[in-house]
């Protein structure tokens, strides 16, 4: 029964991760990989817009230097 259980597990967290959205930062225009937040330090956001769609989120983001 325990081995049971530890398979169904498994197999719903193999479900979920095939399901996982991946979101996409994009700043002035370029693609940001590793987005953390770092990436606006000393900026001023103009303009953040969010586009939905099957796959993930797309936030796109336009600043100006502070």
């Amino acid at each position: 029964m325990k081995k049971f259980f530890v398979l169904t597990f498994i197999a719903l967290f193999v479900a979920a991760a095939s399901y996982a959205q991946e979101n996409v930062f994009i700043i002035n225009g370029e693609k940001i990989e590793n987005f953390d937040g770092s990436q606006l330090t000393g900026k001023k956001i103009l303009l953040f817009n969010v586009i939905k769609d099957d796959k993930g989120d797309i936030y796109s983001i336009h600043t100006d230097e502070i």
